[in-house]
């Protein structure tokens, strides 16, 4: 499954968030002024996520062509970023990857995680040399 760049907002908060780290046996508050990081250095599907405006999103940013979707961290996600108002708010995975970059998932996100999850790229310019950062604030460069 080849991503369109859909158009989530393109904006998020600007103002610095608290990045917090976390293992996968925490249960951490939807807090939306922090900005949440897992321990791990290869998290499996996401590599943080944040909440704006009660939407919860998670980011994946890859300079790579083809990315895996692990189950266990779609759920894993799913769980974290799930609204507690009986899941009126679908979840988000963005994949943040550098303007022009074509991403395929493989596997392909299968029918019961395109109805669980929203999946949106979102294409960043990056001056030659300079790699993606997982510092807040993420500047995001929406084409």
């Amino acid at each position: 499954m080849k991503l369109k760049s859909h158009r989530p907002p393109s904006q998020f908060p600007s103002n610095p968030r608290n990045p917090i780290y976390f293992n996968d046996t925490e249960q951490l508050s939807r807090d939306t002024l922090e900005y949440f990081i897992p321990n791990k250095k290869n998290n499996a599907t996401f590599d943080s996520y944040l909440f704006h405006d009660g939407q919860g999103i998670g980011l994946q940013v890859t300079i790579a062509p083809t990315h895996s979707l692990n189950s266990e961290g779609l759920r894993n996600l799913r769980q974290r970023l799930g609204d507690p108002n009986n899941n009126a708010t679908k979840p988000w995975l963005v994949a943040v990857v550098p303007k022009g970059q074509i991403l395929t998932y493989a596997p392909p996100p299968s029918p019961a995680n395109l109805k669980q999850l929203s999946f949106f790229k979102i294409e960043i310019e990056l001056p030659d040399g300079v790699l993606l950062s997982l510092t807040w604030p993420l500047t995001l460069i929406v084409s």
